[in-house]
This record gives C-alpha cells, sequence and structure tokens, in this order.
C-alpha cells in the first residue's frame, strides 16, 4: 500500500511543476502521441528511481528536468531553467503549507499520508489561483523577461527565511502548548505577504510592458505620420513640376501624330503613364491610416509583394484611429511575413460595423491551430502575436474574428463594433 501512495505522489509531483510553468510562463506544449509516450516511460522512471533512491535530489532533478523538456516546446537552456526555477518556486510553496499545517496540526515529521496530500491539495490550489490572476492579466499571452521570475525567487527565499525564524522561536515559545491564534495567523499573513508579493511583481512587469508597447507603437505612427508628410511634400512638388511641364509634353504628343509617329507617341504615352502610376496614393478615409498603409507601401515593393487595398473607414465610426492603426498596422506586418507575392485587403461597412478581409498566397506548410499561424520555421515560437494584439482590439468592439489557411491561401476575417 506504501509503495502505491508513493508511486501516486510521484506522478503528482511533476504536474505541480508543469502546471506552474504552463500557468506562468506561458509555455506551448508538445503534440503527438509520442511525447506522451515518452513522458509516460519518464514518470514511470521517476517512480522507480524514487522507490530505489528516496533521498537522491541529483535523480530527482534530472527526472522533472526530463519531463519539463519533453513536454513543453522551447530551446533546452530555457527549458532547464524553468525546470530548475518551477522546482525551486514549488519546493518555497510546500515549505510555506508544510509550515502552516505541522504548526496548526502538531506534526512536524510530515510522514503521513495526510499531511503530504494536504499539502500538495494546498499548493496545487495556489498555483491555479496564481496561474489564473496571472493570466487575466496577461490577456496578450506575454512571456515575462527570465530575470523577473528571478526576482520572484528571491523574494520567496526571503519570505521563507522570515519564515522558519519566525516559526522557530515560535515552537521554541510555546513547546508543548497550544499555539495562540494571533501566531498562526501572523505565519498565515506571512504567507499571503509571499503571494502578494509575487503577484504584484508579475503585473506591475505586465503593465510596464504593456505601457512600452504602447508607447513605442504611438512613437513609430508619430515617425510613421512624419515620413508620410514629408513624402506628400515631396509629391506635391512632383505634382507641380509635372503640371509645369504638361503643355511641353502635349505640344511633344501633338506634334509626332501630326507627324504620322504612332509608335513614337505610344511609347512617349506610355512614359507619361508611368511617372504618374508611380506616384501611390491611399485614401482609406482616415490621415493617420492612410499615413501608416504608405509607410508600408515601400515596404511591399521592396518585398517584391503586390498590395492591393479597397474600400475606405467612415468618418463617424466609433473604433478610434489608434485602435484602428493596430489592426492595420499588424495586419500589413504579417502580410510582410507570410505572403509570398500578393497581399489584398478589402474594407466594407454598414451603419454599425467595419468588416475587414485580408488574403494572401503563403506557404503550404503554414497551418492554423487555435486561431495562431504555426509553421515550419525555426522562429515559429515567435509568430502570432500580430493576430494576439488584433484579437485583443476585437474583443474590444465586441466584434469577430475568423482565421484560416488552404492550400496557400491566408485568409482573415473581422469584424468591429
Amino acid at each position: 500500500m506504501d509503495i502505491i501512495i508513493e508511486a501516486i505522489l510521484c506522478i503528482l509531483e511533476p504536474v505541480k511543476i508543469c502546471m506552474l510553468i504552463y500557468y506562468l510562463m506561458g509555455t506551448e506544449m508538445r503534440k503527438g502521441s509520442l511525447w506522451r509516450v515518452i513522458i509516460i516511460c519518464t514518470v514511470l522512471v521517476d517512480i522507480v528511481c524514487h522507490t530505489l533512491f528516496h533521498d537522491s535530489g541529483i535523480l530527482y532533478l534530472t527526472v522533472q528536468t526530463l519531463i519539463v523538456e519533453f513536454l513543453f516546446v522551447d530551446k533546452l537552456y530555457r527549458n532547464i531553467f524553468r525546470a530548475l526555477w518551477s522546482i525551486a518556486l514549488v519546493g518555497i510553496i510546500d515549505y510555506f503549507y508544510r509550515v502552516i499545517i505541522g504548526l496548526v496540526t502538531g506534526e512536524n515529521d510530515g510522514l503521513s499520508v495526510e499531511y503530504r496530500l494536504t499539502v500538495y491539495i494546498c499548493s496545487v490550489i495556489t498555483i491555479i489561483v496564481l496561474g489564473k490572476i496571472y493570466t487575466h492579466f496577461n490577456c496578450d499571452n506575454y512571456r515575462l523577461p527570465f530575470y523577473y521570475y528571478i526576482l520572484f525567487l528571491i523574494v520567496g527565499l526571503v519570505n521563507g527565511l522570515m519564515l522558519n525564524v519566525y516559526s522557530t522561536g515560535v515552537l521554541k515559545e510555546y513547546a508543548g502548548v497550544k499555539l495562540p491564534v494571533t501566531a498562526i495567523i501572523c505565519i498565515v499573513v506571512c504567507v499571503i505577504g509571499f503571494f502578494a508579493c509575487m503577484m504584484a511583481i508579475m503585473i506591475y512587469a505586465l503593465m510596464n510592458h504593456v505601457y512600452k508597447e504602447n508607447a513605442a507603437f504611438k512613437e513609430e505612427i508619430i515617425k510613421v505620420q512624419n515620413e508620410h508628410y514629408n513624402d506628400l511634400l515631396l509629391r506635391e512638388e512632383d505634382t507641380r513640376r509635372f503640371r509645369h511641364d504638361i503643355s511641353d509634353h502635349l505640344y511633344i504628343l501633338n506634334d509626332m501624330i501630326n507627324s504620322k509617329k504612332y509608335p513614337e507617341a505610344l511609347e512617349y504615352l506610355k512614359s507619361l503613364n508611368d511617372e504618374l502610376a508611380s506616384v501611390k496614393r491611399v485614401s482609406l478615409g482616415n490621415n493617420s491610416l492612410d499615413a501608416l498603409v504608405s509607410h508600408y507601401i515601400s515596404m511591399y515593393d521592396s518585398h517584391s509583394i503586390e498590395l492591393k487595398l479597397s474600400g475606405f473607414i467612415p468618418a463617424d465610426m466609433s473604433v478610434n484611429t489608434y485602435d484602428l492603426c493596430v489592426v492595420f498596422s499588424n495586419i500589413l506586418k504579417n502580410g510582410v511575413a507570410y505572403a509570398t507575392s500578393y497581399v489584398n485587403i478589402d474594407i466594407k461597412h454598414d451603419d454599425n460595423h467595419i468588416y475587414i478581409t485580408e488574403t494572401n498566397d503563403c506557404d503550404a506548410s503554414l497551418v492554423i491551430y487555435n486561431t495562431l499561424p504555426k509553421t515550419s520555421n525555426k522562429d515559429a515560437l515567435n509568430h502570432g502575436y500580430g493576430l494576439i494584439n488584433i484579437s485583443r482590439i476585437v474583443d474590444k468592439y465586441d466584434g469577430y474574428i475568423n482565421v484560416e489557411a488552404h492550400d496557400g491561401i491566408f485568409k482573415l476575417e473581422l469584424m468591429l463594433s
């Protein structure tokens, strides 16, 4: 019976570690039955090792790290960091609850099944609550820099040392006597303080990321508008120069026609037409949006991608300019990233809604998983954030978004109210 209980606890232990990584680090899990078989085999090895070598810390770290590596998609050194970080944080959380439960029940050896299961349940509930709070604030699936996770551990270790010093003093003072309620409350407050500090750091990091992202995007919009303004000045100068020369052009054309030099006249007319066509004007009904799209036209030209736009944004729509720029900026960036030869953007509207449809050709290996693009690209983990940003704006305006990719054609449809 004891072996069965030990086996169950061995199976449950990596669950806590993987939950912590999944909730607080936002790491993508591997897909496929092969990986599931490998993970199950690794857990079985963990059970055997724990049964044979109860106190082998090296084996414990090795097996848990292997489970993390087999379960999550990322570079090896990152998964090693995640495994060690989560093991340390789970150890701190377990220690807090062991102290609290030990002081309340009077059991200090922690060997009974009831004691260990209680610690496990409390730890899992804590991880789930922390994860839910974190994911609520982290709606963009932003990954915190690793130094924040190191800061979490430092805060946890400091709180753990404080709790150890306090609990040791309390046990000496009230040896053999029932602990007063105030002592237990102080310990509980210390534990809650740790979790509050941890969540405060996380929320601060996320808010700081959102602020920096918004500031960077606004700076980009201002830069684009300035470039667009300078471009308009150049175009105005070109228009004036063309108007100044138009009479000469007409005189030359008239002379060619009178001299029956029709091929030369057609070639001259084609040159004039090309000169006019080279000035690409964008008019979507919003000056900032026009500036943004004009900025991307040169980028598309440099990538030999044809960009076609149709429709416009009504001036009386409730969608603000900043959000429109976020949507179009990410659509255009995705077009550069995934399109091979063309991008078509069609804008329609009625009295209360804006409908945007973007289609482009793409690599046939591009597939959509959970509304995000997945490719065979080595940098696939960094793709998809543009669609996350678009989805955030769609949710803000109670709209909908549909993303699909079939037979080398990518299609994005969205509606804003």
